[in-house]
């Protein structure tokens, strides 16, 4: 039996630890935990034998959820789109500078979680006390990134495919524009940002299997010798695993070679 579990909320794209007490917890089940000083629905999504978890991010499980307590959210679910009118409304009426993305009640109904993006600061006081007048219960607002943003509203990425950060990726990963130039990639942000305006999550954990084989590589503009003689390395091809070497046959003309590793290092 699991000591602990690793939980999800649809209140957030992180996710969070709780000790499973007396209960027994397997992926996949629903319970009722706490989310923010409050009772809401998540997703066992995997099963921890030890109790080695991060201590800032640890919640606690009231109980497994019911058939009863899933069909009541299912009430709740829509509920939740008279609501995002009336906070969407309520943004244009305050006139702020905000994309609202999520509005949710929590499964007890005393909390409304109100998700958004923006550029700037926003200053949310009044809208606040307003929504809290209209809901009757209290409000929290939380501005996400955007790509929390896509992460919440799932999609389909360049390839074709649903996004990693929906399927299978559990915390956003720190991508960097180094790690474009290390496998080769276009610097066109058209090329390498995905829908949430930022460099594509697969550039970070294929990156390790590049640098891998770029490290094998001789750099380029070094000088090699080959089978048909000494040259530069012009071009790494990383997918191939193969590098173009430029052999001067006199002062003038050239010729492009390509050449695996395995030959190169047969010389």
């Amino acid at each position: 039996m699991a000591m602990m579990v690793e939980l999800k909320f649809d209140l957030n794209t992180k996710t969070f630890f709780a000790d499973c007490k007396n209960l027994d917890l397997k992926k996949g089940d629903t319970v009722v935990a706490n989310y923010s000083d409050c009772k809401h629905l998540a997703t066992v999504v995997e099963e921890i034998k030890d109790k080695k978890v991060k201590e800032n991010i640890l919640t606690e499980i009231f109980k497994k959820a019911t058939k009863e307590d899933i069909l009541s959210y299912q009430k709740t679910l829509e509920k939740n789109k008279d609501s995002f009118k009336k906070v969407f409304e309520a943004v244009q009426k305050f006139n702020l500078e905000m994309k609202l993305v999520d509005v949710k009640h929590s499964f007890d109904g005393t909390k409304l979680f109100v998700s958004y993006s923006a550029e700037a600061r926003v200053d949310f006081r009044e809208l606040v006390k307003y929504l809290a007048g209209i809901f009757k219960t209290r409000v929290e607002l939380r501005q996400i990134s955007t790509r929390e943003e896509a992460k919440m509203l799932g999609g389909c990425g360049v390839c074709g495919k649903p996004f990693c950060c929906v399927t299978f990726l559990g915390e956003n990963p720190q991508v960097s524009i180094k790690m474009a130039k290390t496998q080769g990639l276009a610097l066109n942000p058209n090329k390498i940002n995905g829908a949430c305006g930022k460099i594509l999550c697969c550039v970070s954990y294929e990156h390790p299997e590049y640098q891998q084989v770029l490290d094998k590589m001789p750099p380029l503009g070094s000088q090699v010798k080959t089978k048909q003689g000494q040259g530069e390395v012009v071009f790494q091809d990383l997918i191939k695993e193969t590098v173009s070497v430029k052999i001067f046959e006199d002062e003038q003309n050239y010729k492009i070679c390509e050449f695996t590793l395995e030959e190169l290092k047969e010389n």
